[in-house]
């Protein structure tokens, strides 16, 4: 008897572990999602900084260019 209800306790334990490493996992799958969409962002953002540095250089020098001609 005692041996049974071992075992059925051990059964239900399973089913309870089995349903938290299934939430689990989904969560993983959430935050992995989550992640890739934030790196992409990310790079998105690093991309637009890149080009804004590049744009701002130019502007530099076109500015550095017209004072040099003005000065002439």
């Amino acid at each position: 008897m005692k041996k049974e209800a071992n075992t059925s306790d051990l059964k239900k334990e399973n089913e309870q572990l089995v349903v938290q490493i299934e939430v689990l996992e989904k969560q993983v799958k959430n935050k992995k999602a989550r992640s890739s969409d934030l790196n992409a962002k990310l790079e998105h953002h690093y991309k637009t900084v890149r080009m804004l540095m590049g744009l701002r250089n130019l502007i530099k020098i076109i500015w550095e260019d017209r004072i040099r001609l003005l000065e002439v």
